[in-house]
């Protein structure tokens, strides 16, 4: 017994080390308190109570932190509001074909072509002016030296300079320069009269295009694009998540939100739901050479930066230039439906129903790498620089390292992967049953799993504390990520949620309704937050006050800036006021310092904003007795106002020469220095 007891210390002591490098405090736990037992039996009692101590130390820091998890999550609780469709902000995705797109934009260069025609209009009149007032001048000129008796004449009108000429010979340079000046006029006259007609004519196109754009917007058309309007996927800016921003106002953000109907694109507006252009789909055989769209639906969507990425059933990827309005590259080589695609910036990587995943070069779209491994149609997938994590038809979902090879195989069996999250630690799946499963990574084991959806999972987004979700039953649901309890679903949508993500103020959803809904997070007593930017170096309070359509001034008085070189990086600045009526700490600052001030110039001057204080306002400087002011500064303002002679040394009491001069003393607004100095402290009652 003794021998085998010896053993379990070693194993044990051997196994504590190992158990804190991979952080499995269980694990450690167990260990000293086995420990504890070994050395009990061997009757070495001062060990067993260090080993229990320790057991009992780091059972301590776990149960702690767990708690003070659980705390959070209690507060955040409540900290969800505008929980319903009617207090939700909803931005409605306007509904609109791709040709009013391009007659929007076809306004918009006819008003802008305007615009550019009637400046250089302004300029072709006044040119006309300048020139009419010079053929005036010359047959004034020309008139003068017809009738003068002179032999000599000076003009300027000739050359640029002025010179001397002979009559005759100034009359012919005139005539010559008359027809040089009446030749550039009638060519400029015509080109002002091709302006005025370019003009009209713009107008004309403009009332065109108005009629047109009311057919495209009107009542029937409307009709025609509800029936016809299949939305398939929403996409939401990745740079906007990583930014920790969802609205698009971080650094590097977008303000668009992606939308395919069929084979189209529509990249709308995310603060005003307009529809800002459309990548339209293409046809084989439609034109000469290869095709500039998508010849079938598009099934899945990624958005990135200034890039976007679209797959489609024609088993093709294609990158969009969003800023630039082109195609950038197409990438083949699937050979099925392409049915999920991702990219991190150097590489794109898509995965399709034919069971294979491929890696494509992020700038030029060649393939890099083909991947095997899943037996069935790959539905999600999630990459970044160093790893990997995709999910299937078949309730497997593979780890991949950053050469993309298998580093854990994570089993449902049980349904199908419609969403996955990597998190290091942690995966959170999402299935076709509604079942969110959140995943150890190192163990391949399930820590939790909750029932969030009635539906299929479509899309999830997941931080420390929290899962939100979405899916086909039409809402979007906040899980606790400890204890796997539902926090909030949030309803209002009509049709299916295609896309969720959130940040530190509020949840955005996208629906298949062809809504966006803005959910607000609050504080634990349902308040909002100011919205602060973190300041970076190289920027400027006019990038930042352009980002977030705030005045520079405004900013500024928001965060009490005295000098624009002193501001660091990293410096939290308010560029959104979660209450506008209240000030911020600055503001208050601000204010008591000016009243500090007021107060200052108050005391000197004894008047406030130009009038004098009302009665009982002690303005003079605490003194024993105001008698001692007055003897103690002949001539001064009180000498003077009492009638007080500087050099007579008599003392007087202040009260009787108040009363002896009242009369003398009170002003046309009834209150006086003298009942003033009779009001303040200092004042002798005798």
């Amino acid at each position: 017994a003794r021998d085998e007891n010896d053993i379990a210390i070693f194993r044990f002591k051997a196994a504590i080390p190992i158990l804190q490098h991979v952080g499995d405090e269980e694990g450690q736990v167990t260990a000293h308190e086995g420990l504890s037992r070994c050395y009990e039996k061997r009757g070495m009692a001062p060990h067993a109570v260090e080993s229990e101590n320790n057991a009992n130390n780091i059972a301590f820091r776990r149960e702690r932190r767990i708690s003070s998890a659980l705390e959070a999550m209690d507060g955040w609780r409540g900290r969800l509001i505008n929980v319903t469709a009617l207090e939700g902000k909803v931005i409605t995705l306007e509904k609109a074909t791709p040709h009013f797109v391009q007659l929007k934009r076809d306004k918009a260069r006819a008003l802008n072509d305007i615009e550019k025609a009637k400046l250089a209009l302004a300029d072709k009149n006044d040119s006309i002016s300048k020139l009419e007032d010079l053929v005036l001048e010359i047959q004034k000129q020309m008139a003068e030296a017809q009738t003068t008796n002179k032999k000599k004449m000076i003009s300027s009108l000739v050359h640029e300079n002025t010179q001397e000429f002979d009559v005759d010979e100034l009359i012919k340079r005139l005539k010559i320069k008359l027809e040089e000046v009446e030749e550039e006029l009638d060519v400029v006259s015509a080109k002002r009269d091709r302006l005025e007609t370019n003009i009209k004519n713009k107008y004309d196109d403009i009332k065109c295009i108005e009629e047109d754009l009311k057919v495209e917007n009107g009542p029937l058309m409307q009709r025609v694009m509800q029936n016809q309007r299949n939305v398939r996927c929403i996409g939401l800016s990745a740079s906007n998540t990583a930014g920790n921003d969802c609205l698009g106002r971080a650094t590097n953000g977008s303000y668009q939100c992606i939308l395919t109907i069929e084979k189209d694109i529509y990249l709308y507006d995310l603060r005003s739901g307009k529809l800002d252009s459309v990548f339209m789909g293409d046809g084989e055989g439609r034109h000469v050479g290869s095709v500039r769209g998508h010849t079938s639906f598009v099934t899945c969507v990624f958005f990135l930066g200034s890039y976007l990425y679209t797959g489609s059933k024609d088993m093709t990827v294609i990158c969009w230039d969003v800023e630039q309005e082109k195609l950038k590259y197409i990438c083949r080589g699937h050979e099925a439906t392409i049915t999920c695609v991702h990219a991190d910036g150097s590489k794109v990587v898509s995965g399709s129903a034919d069971t294979t995943i491929k890696v494509w070069d992020g700038k030029t779209g060649e393939a890099i790498k083909t991947v095997h491994g899943h037996c069935r149609g790959v539905l999600c997938l999630q990459c970044g620089p160093t790893w990997c994590v995709s999910g299937d038809s078949d309730g497997l979902i593979f780890v991949w390292d950053e050469n993309f090879r298998c580093q854990q195989r994570l089993s449902t069996r049980r349904c199908r992967i419609m969403a996955v999250q990597f998190g290091q630690l942690e995966i959170i799946s999402g299935d076709d049953k509604g079942v969110l499963s959140i995943w150890w990574v190192k163990s391949g084991k399930v820590l939790r799993r909750c029932k969030a959806h009635e539906g299929a999972i479509v899309d999830l987004q997941f931080d420390a504390s929290k899962v939100v979700s979405c899916g086909l039953d039409k809402t979007v649901c906040v899980c606790d990520i400890l204890t796997g309890d539902i926090l909030q679903t949030l309803r209002g949508h009509t049709c299916a949620v295609l896309t969720v993500a959130f940040d530190g103020s509020c949840i955005l959803s996208a629906s298949r309704d062809g809504t966006l809904r803005w959910w607000e997070w609050g504080d634990q007593n349902g308040q909002r937050s100011d919205k602060v930017h973190t300041y970076s170096a190289g920027e400027n309070l006019t990038q930042i006050a352009r980002l977030y359509n705030v005045d520079v001034s405004t900013i500024i008085q928001w965060n009490g800036i005295t000098d624009i070189k002193n501001l660091f990086t990293g410096e939290k600045l308010i560029v959104c006021k979660a209450d506008p009526s209240k000030p911020t700490d600055a503001e208050l600052k601000a204010l008591k310092q000016q009243n500090a001030r007021t107060m200052a110039a108050t005391t000197r001057t004894g008047k406030f904003g130009g009038k004098l204080l009302p009665s009982g306002t002690n303005i003079l400087p605490k003194r024993k007795s105001v008698d001692l002011c007055i003897r103690s500064i002949p001539g001064s303002l009180a000498h003077r106002v009492v009638g007080i002679d500087p050099t007579n040394k008599e003392e007087k009491p202040v009260k009787k020469l108040i009363e002896k001069n009242r009369d003398n003393l009170i002003g046309s607004e009834g209150m006086s220095l003298a009942s003033r100095i009779i009001a303040s402290k200092g004042v002798s009652d005798e």
